[in-house]
């Protein structure tokens, strides 16, 4: 009988499902409506909002009924909830980092104040006269997201009643995401970096992997200052000036698939460590160069059932 797996916060990730049920998990999917297109691998959940009183009870009911052995969030919003859940009972697992770390990766005016401490030359503080990118602080997927002058900087305030951080806007900048996957004793098993050539509603649509020493060694030292766990994804930009880190989320990226096909098998070291109670298996480093991703659309039908 394949293990069962529980997705937080799918919704349109059915090309990395497919790669679960590859792996010989089988899917299941919590949604807050029945049609999403998860929908075409997962057995969907239908539930509650994040912010519901009843998700606890109504997650842990249902993991309880299909005999779900494995939590996996999928967006920044469900990636504290995961560690919550698990914790209330024994039988589940989830490779989410522990609570406290998730919490800071989701907040970014604490993760500001948290990298500011530890490397203050990599996060991109305002500086005067320069441009500024403000941005929801408990955002995701660049919504809400505006480019301000200097002088428009709302005071302390103001971002505080709206929910807002501001960072530095880094001119002529080159993207990187780096997907990345720590043991449950915090090493870091690889990280793999990849230029984001083009980005759509803040998805990356054309990636390329690229063996960068200077990332990957940013993100070993940021693992041995913070306890991170399982997959972790992390968010730079490049440009003259220096290499700057934008924000990490604890979770799967969103283009993880192309780390995946280049060589780096997170899902393995997932299903090693969580499900089958193994020490991951992987060569650091053996991932391959210069894989190119490009996304297409893909369609997803389903009957309209408020037609009249």
């Amino acid at each position: 009988m394949s293990d069962k797996i529980l997705l937080l916060g799918a919704g349109r990730r059915v090309s990395f499902a497919e790669r679960l049920e590859d792996a010989g998990l089988q899917i299941f999917s919590y949604e807050k409506e029945k049609n999403a297109p998860i929908g075409e691998v997962a057995k969907i959940i239908e539930g509650y909002d994040w912010t519901a009183s009843e998700l606890y009870a109504h997650i842990l009911h249902n993991c309880m009924l299909h005999e779900i052995k494995l939590i996996l969030p999928l967006d920044d919003k469900s990636a504290t909830l995961a560690s919550s859940i698990a914790s209330h009972d024994k039988n589940l697992v989830t490779p989410a980092c522990r609570r406290s770390v998730a919490t800071l990766c989701y907040d970014k005016q604490a993760f500001a104040g948290m990298i500011g401490g530890v490397f203050p030359g990599i996060y991109p503080f305002v500086k005067e006269n320069q441009r500024v990118i403000l941005k929801p602080r408990y955002g995701n997927g660049s919504k809400g997201i505006s480019v301000v002058d200097y002088s428009d900087i709302p005071d302390e305030d103001n971002l505080r009643e709206h929910n807002l951080i501001a960072q530095r806007y880094i001119e002529n900048g080159t993207e990187y995401t780096v997907d990345s996957y720590f043991s449950k004793n915090g090493d870091l098993v690889d990280a793999v970096p990849r230029i984001r050539l083009r980005v759509a509603d803040g998805e990356v649509v054309d990636s390329k992997t690229v063996k960068d020493k200077e990332l990957i060694n940013l993100v070993e030292e940021l693992g041995q200052n913070i306890p991170f766990s399982g997959p972790v994804c992390f968010q730079f930009i490049r440009n003259p000036t220096g290499t700057y880190i934008m924000e990490i989320n604890a979770r799967f990226g969103g283009g993880c698939i192309l780390s995946l096909q280049a060589g780096f098998d997170m899902i393995d070291c997932m299903i090693r460590e969580y499900i089958s109670g193994a020490p991951v298996c992987h060569t650091k480093g053996g991932w391959i160069d210069g894989i190119v991703m490009r996304r297409v659309h893909r369609e997803f039908f389903y009957e309209d059932s408020s037609r009249p």
